[in-house]
This record gives structure tokens, sequence and C-alpha cells, in this order.
């Protein structure tokens, strides 16, 4: 019995060590999934991980984002339940509905768990195939890795996901109200940050700008002193191009991934995405007549590593790209 049990044993040491990459993931990934039907996303992140990375395989990539994701507090259920309806909802806001999404008052800081952890799904998806992180990750470059199939449910990923993230962003940064009113929530800034008073190619300064009463709570007075804190350091005098980089990236994102998504989508909550759809070109269009290198430098860009290398030395694009799309989006 003794030896007929030691191999045995041995029999399933050769067995196991057959298994290859693509096996062991698959057993990963079947494990996850069963972790996070109980929504035990550390447990199925474990999983995941304890396994050979790939970023050409689709189901590894989308489930690995859906742990995180789920770490994150991202519920599928409750953003068609209770989120998408919001859409339209705050009058004049074409973001506004998103900055009252369930999960967007939960952010409290720069570095929120939460925050972190949807933002780190959105990595798995974005740069799906291998696309290195300082390129723009678009529909293009994914769709030469993988089938519409798989590209169609990763960029779907990436909507739902993207949707919560930057709701949170507008909501923190912007001292949303419950009401969705940027500059009237629990902390003190009118404007997302303090803008400088810089010349625009389409006339006058940049502060001249908020005058019109386009930008909500953001007015010409509020513009020069009134920034959030993590945006703006009031003391240094100096902006956070890594935190602006990160919302310009999410509206960019968010608008870019819209068409693809629509597509195989409908449904009158999504009619009200889409309606939104042209609104970031036409601003962005205003801001390019404003300084031009503004879509190249901000308003194109969808990968965060480069956002940061294009403006690091320089913000004042970033200034532009906040004053003339973000706070007028978040009216």
């Amino acid at each position: 019995m003794i030896i007929k049990a030691s191999i045995l044993v041995i029999f399933f040491i050769v067995v196991s060590c057959g298994f290859t990459p693509a096996d062991e993931r698959e057993q990963a990934i079947l494990t996850a999934n069963i972790q996070l039907s109980s929504r035990n996303c550390s447990e199925a992140i474990s999983a995941l991980e304890g396994v050979e990375f790939s970023w050409k395989d689709p189901t590894f990539l989308k489930t690995l984002s859906l742990a995180y994701a789920c770490k994150g507090g991202f519920d599928v259920l409750t953003l068609f339940t209770d989120d998408l309806p919001l859409f339209g909802s705050v009058n004049d806001s074409a973001l506004g509905g998103l900055s009252i999404f369930s999960t967007s008052s939960d952010m409290e800081s720069p570095t929120d768990s939460d925050f972190v952890n949807i933002s780190k799904a959105l990595e798995y998806l974005l740069y799906a195939g291998g696309i290195s992180k300082d390129e723009d990750p678009t529909h293009d470059e994914r769709a030469a890795h993988f089938d519409s199939q798989d590209l169609q449910e990763i960029e779907m990923l990436v909507f739902y996901e993207t949707l919560v993230n930057l709701g949170r962003f507008i909501n923190y940064y912007g001292n949303v109200s419950s009401a969705g009113v940027k500059g009237a929530g629990e902390q003190t800034n009118k404007c997302f940050l303090v803008y400088d008073n810089f010349p625009l190619e389409s006339g006058g300064n940049l502060r001249d700008f908020f005058d019109l009463g386009l930008a909500g709570a953001c007015t010409k007075a509020r513009a020069a002193d009134s920034g959030h804190e993590y945006l703006y350091d009031a003391i240094e005098g100096t902006r956070s191009v890594e935190r602006l980089c990160q919302g310009a990236v999410l509206v960019n994102n968010f608008f870019a991934i819209i068409p693809h998504v629509l597509e195989s989508i409908s449904g009158q909550d999504f009619d009200d995405v889409s309606n939104i759809s042209n609104l970031l070109s036409f601003q962005l269009a205003i801001a390019e007549a404003a300084k031009s290198g503004t879509t190249a430098k901000v308003g194109n860009v969808l990968s965060q590593d480069l956002c940061v290398s294009n403006n690091e030395n320089d913000d004042s694009y970033l200034q532009v790209y906040y004053a003339f799309v973000v706070e007028v989006l978040l009216k």
C-alpha cells in the first residue's frame, strides 16, 4: 500500500508539472470566478496573481480587472440599476450625473484605495495586448491583438470602470454636493484648481474666460484663489501634474470609448450618454483656439504616463484643458 501511494503521489507530481502557463491561468480564472461570485475580491486576486501573467490572454485580463474592480467597490448590478439612470439628471451639467453615482462620494483622498484599485483594474484592460504605458491605448491598438468579441467585452468593461472612477474624480476634486453641484460640497474649493492669468491666443487672458459664466461656481474671482488642495498647493504655488493628468485621461478615455460601446448597447440611459459624446470635441476646439497644442498635449492623450511627460515642465496646457473642458462639463 505504501508503494502504491508513493507511485500515486509521483504520478500527480509529474502530471501537475505538465501544466502549461495557459492551463494554470485557466484554473486560476475558474477559482477567481468562484470567489467573485461571493465577492471575495482579495481571494480572487490572489488566485490570479499566483500564476504567470499574460497581456495576451483576454479572459485572464478581464477576470483580473474584475477582481480589482470588485475590490474597488464596483458592482455592475448597482451601476445599471441605480447609477446609469442618473445621466442627465443634473441641469446644465454634462458630467454632473456621474458625480452622484452611488460610488462617487466614497473617495476621501488622492490615494483612496477604492480609486486606486479601479485604476489598476483599468490598466489591465486599456493596455491589453501589451501596449506600452507611454503610448496611447487606443481602440485600434487593442484591436490589433484580439478578435472582435474579446475586444468588445474588454472595452465594455473599460467603459463601466471608467464611469465609476471618473465619477469619483470629479466629485472629489470638483467639491460636488449631493445634488451634483460643483463647488457646493463639504470642501472649500469652487474650481478644480487655481489658474494663472496668462494671455490666450484667442484673445484676453485665461481668467477672463470665467467671466462668461460657463463654469458654474468657478467664477473669475474664484479661479484666482479657489482650487482643490491636492491639485493646487497654495503654499508652494504648484499644481499636481500627475493628478491633473489622472482626471484628463479619465475624461479622454471615457469619450474615446463611447462610440465603440454604443455599437453594441442601447436604451434610454445610454442615449443620454450618447448625447454628450460630441461635447468633448466641441470644447477641445475652443481650448485649442485659446492655446494651440492643447489637443496634442492633453486633449487627445489616453496614457497617464504620456500625459505627465507632455506636461511635467509646463502645466499651462493642463490649465487650459481644465478651464475649457472639465470646468465646463461639470458646470
